[in-house]
């Protein structure tokens, strides 16, 4: 197998912990380790480390008649909002609202500007927001201590392979199943979680 949006490399995994390079014959655990421990960081953050390109829509329910908090995207392309007639036929253009942070990625919020002509409605799942979702376009763009997180807890599991009783289940090559992050790697990522209207 291949690591898919994995907060580290097969390559990187092998030098950082003296794995030979050019054995081969542990590949598939490692990088079946990795991925693992890459969705249960996004999982425990509430958010995800790399880019979901092309652009898609997805609908929000404001937290005011100005501000609607969003999931971490690169690029907002497009807002509409609805009067409840499930057709989102108000396209607000550029000059109606700001992205939050301005000058810096992900962006979290919308906020209507002060000349804008747009209110957000208070109805649940009104607003409907067109971006490129994601904390960083790539999984190679996440944030250093996510990367060094997901190194360490990998390692770990990978390891844990050795114990009678230190992996919840097992096949001829790999642990199947991870459970928890370790104390110290949960440290390391708490900054990270997400913090849903602040």
């Amino acid at each position: 197998m291949t690591i898919t949006n994995g907060y580290a490399t097969l390559a990187e995994f092998k030098a950082l912990y003296s794995v030979s390079g050019t054995d081969a014959t542990r590949d598939a655990a490692i990088e079946l380790v990795v991925e693992d421990v890459s969705r249960i960081i996004d999982n425990l953050c509430g958010r995800q480390f790399y880019g979901a390109a092309p652009a898609t829509t997805r609908v929000f329910t404001a937290s005011s008649s100005v501000r609607c908090f969003i999931d971490d995207c690169t690029t907002v392309t497009k807002v509409e909002t609805d009067d409840g007639s499930i057709t989102f036929s108000y396209d607000w253009a550029t000059s109606d609202y700001y992205t939050i942070p301005a000058n810096t990625t992900p962006i979290t919020c919308v906020e209507v500007k002060p000349m804008g002509i747009y209110r957000f409605p208070y109805a649940r799942n009104m607003v409907r927001i067109t971006a490129v979702w994601g904390y960083n376009l790539t999984s190679a763009g996440a944030p250093g201590p996510i990367r060094r997180a997901c190194l360490l807890q990998s390692n770990r599991i990978y390891e844990r392979r050795k114990a009678a009783f230190g992996i919840t289940s097992v096949s001829e090559i790999a642990p199947m199943t991870v459970i928890a992050l370790d104390n110290d790697v949960i440290q390391m990522i708490t900054p990270y979680i997400k913090n849903w209207g602040g």
